[in-house]
């Protein structure tokens, strides 16, 4: 048996194809676009340690830095949102940290 498809199956198929491929392109592109996003996390020490900002790759941690140092303080953690911030988070925006200091006693001299 000799089947035969009609111009209208061929182009059916055909529109199919070009209907994937540019599907598949425009995936890929949005990917590549997201997986090169960046952002940065701001470090506000309130007057310690300055810090450059951090350029994290989008739904990457970052990178813990050092503790701050600031005279007659103590440092305790980094703050988002008034709340401790977990540096193993995925960075997903643009975000300050801010230091939060316990006021260190003074030692008496005798």
């Amino acid at each position: 048996m000799n089947k035969r498809i009609s111009s209208k199956q061929a182009l059916a198929v055909l529109l199919t194809v070009i209907i994937v491929i540019l599907g598949y392109l425009a995936y890929v592109g949005i990917n590549d676009k997201v997986e090169n996003t960046f952002f940065y996390v701001v470090l506000d020490s309130d007057g310690g340690t300055r810090y450059e900002p951090l350029k994290v790759r989008i739904n990457e941690p970052a990178e813990k830095p050092e503790d701050p140092e600031k005279e007659g303080y103590k440092f305790k953690y980094w703050s988002l949102d008034n709340e401790e911030y977990d540096f193993r988070t995925k960075v997903r925006n643009k975000m300050i940290l801010r230091a939060i200091w316990e006021k260190e006693e003074k030692k008496d001299k005798k």
